[in-house]
């Protein structure tokens, strides 16, 4: 009987401390994820999307990519809280420049990454992400959405509060590179809201018209946004 009291508390105590001990070290694998996806993170902000994308065949892309090693960090970081929206928009460019599927319930959280980047790409912002026009396209007559624009307007209805907010802001132009793509679109004078009412425009079906002229295109702006769909 003793014996047997002794394997009972010998079994019970090595339970216990074997529960204990894997315990502590998933409390250490999440610290180290969390660390890892942190670190990537401030990368991803530090490199920013010229260096990322526009330089050395998207040598700065691959280094982040790691031939797949960071893939699942990447998608962590999409759902991350305490990432920021331009972490997060690279974060989505590299997965899918490496054509990687993501979920369709980041749509919402995409859509925000998506026009921060948007808002961002004028120089006048105090956070100036590097992105020129011709990454979003060139709009109304030339009726090209560019990369990021398709983007933003694949997202559909996830992306409309997001965009809709943009109407009305009244910053700065974004600037295009180049020869002739610049020549076109830098002599529309496009801003924040002519492309959040274009991409609107796609996604909701509903037709806005352009005029060179900026009060009459701001008028037509605000016609447009009472004409948009309530739900």
């Amino acid at each position: 009987m003793y014996t047997h009291h002794l394997l009972y508390w010998y079994l019970l105590v090595c339970i216990l401390f074997g529960c204990t001990h894997l315990s502590q070290a998933q409390q250490s694998t999440k610290k180290e994820q969390t660390m890892h996806t942190s670190s990537l993170a401030q990368q991803l902000e530090d490199s920013g999307y010229r260096q990322l994308f526009l330089t050395g065949k998207q040598k700065g892309a691959k280094e982040i990519w790691q031939e797949g090693k960071n893939k699942n960090a990447l998608e962590k970081l999409l759902a991350d809280e305490n990432a920021s929206l331009y972490a997060q928009f690279l974060a989505i460019e590299i997965l899918r420049r490496f054509k990687v599927d993501v979920d369709s319930k980041h749509n919402s959280q995409l859509a925000k990454a998506y026009t921060y980047a948007l808002k961002h790409s004028s120089a006048d912002q105090k956070k100036y992400s590097s992105i020129t026009g011709n990454a979003w396209g060139l709009l109304y007559k030339e009726d090209h959405l560019g990369h990021l624009g398709k983007q933003m307007v694949a997202l559909g209805k996830s992306a409309i509060p997001e965009l809709v907010k943009l109407l009305d802001d009244n910053h700065g132009k974004i600037l295009y590179e180049g020869s002739e793509e610049a020549t076109i679109g830098n002599g529309y004078q496009y801003r924040i809201k002519d492309f959040a009412a274009f991409y609107l425009s796609k996604i909701t079906q509903t037709p806005i018209a352009f005029y060179q002229d900026l009060a009459k295109r701001d008028a037509e702006i605000e016609r447009f946004k009472k004409a948009l769909p309530k739900n």
